[in-house]
């Protein structure tokens, strides 16, 4: 029934709006399945954000718009997270590839130039969900008023990077859990972005990151890298580390006081 779920479409800057005007014009505004909110400030986790104080159900998923969803996916993912009272992802495959390849299950953390992630298809378990340290956000679910609870996604993430570490993170910082739902697939279109994004502000973006969650370590290790590079424009770096201090100081200041483990442990 339409009252049983809620579509929200966060135009985050998109210039070809035919996909959800395809929606929009076969009624489901009527009973507010489909709401539309305009965010003209380039950023897929704040998007997101905004989308989540609007939404109105108990379960939250976040999908890319360039996705396609295995049929009983969603109802895999709501079980899992019935029964782990955490953060939910499923396996994701490539839309278009040839040939198809086995579905990639969950990231593992690498450190380097960013705090980041590696696919793999390390498969711990195919009949039932088991916990990962993180995993990528082309689509995942929790509960809605544990997203708000948590802060959700940390405000000052400029446009792209940095989001999908921060919030698994945090869920387990805060007692919680994060899973792959082997149960669940989604493709993904792996093709051009739809928005351009400065390597600058990746690199803010990372040290944000680390700084926030209390991974000092991590953060300073982005900065000294970047400096460190043939040709580093020494200012910029610097600015950019005094801007994700002065940025992460709330989540330092509000989100370490709360958390039960570190971002080490």
């Amino acid at each position: 029934a339409p009252d049983d779920f809620e579509i929200i479409i966060v135009d985050n800057g998109s210039k070809d709006r035919n996909s959800w005007e395809f929606i929009a014009q076969r009624g489901l505004f009527y009973h507010r399945t489909v709401r539309i909110l305009f965010d003209p400030i380039m950023g897929n986790v704040t998007a997101r954000n905004k989308g989540a104080r609007i939404a109105e159900g108990e379960f939250l998923f976040f999908v890319d718009a360039h996705m396609s969803i295995k049929i009983g996916s969603f109802k895999a993912m709501i079980e899992a997270i019935k029964d782990t009272g955490g953060m939910v992802h499923p396996p994701v495959q490539w839309m278009g590839g040839y040939e198809p390849s086995d579905p990639s299950y969950q990231y593992t953390i690498k450190l380097g130039e960013k705090i980041w992630g590696t696919w793999n298809r390390n498969i711990v378990s195919q009949e039932t969900p088991f916990y990962i340290p993180i995993c990528g956000h082309c689509c995942l679910g929790m509960r809605r008023q544990q997203f708000l609870d948590f802060g959700g996604y940390n405000s000052w993430f400029r446009c792209y990077g940095g989001g999908e570490v921060y919030l698994d993170m945090k869920w387990w910082m805060l007692g919680s859990t994060v899973v792959s739902v082997p149960q669940a697939l989604v493709y993904h279109l792996s093709a051009g972005r739809g928005y351009a994004f400065k390597q600058d502000d990746l690199i803010h973006n990372m040290m944000v990151l680390g700084l926030a969650l209390g991974a000092d370590a991590m953060a300073e290790r982005v900065y000294f890298r970047y400096l460190d590079k043939a040709g580093a424009r020494t200012e910029v770096v610097d600015k950019l580390w005094k801007e994700a201090k002065n940025e992460a100081e709330e989540d330092r200041q509000h989100l370490l006081p709360k958390v039960q483990k570190s971002f080490y442990d």
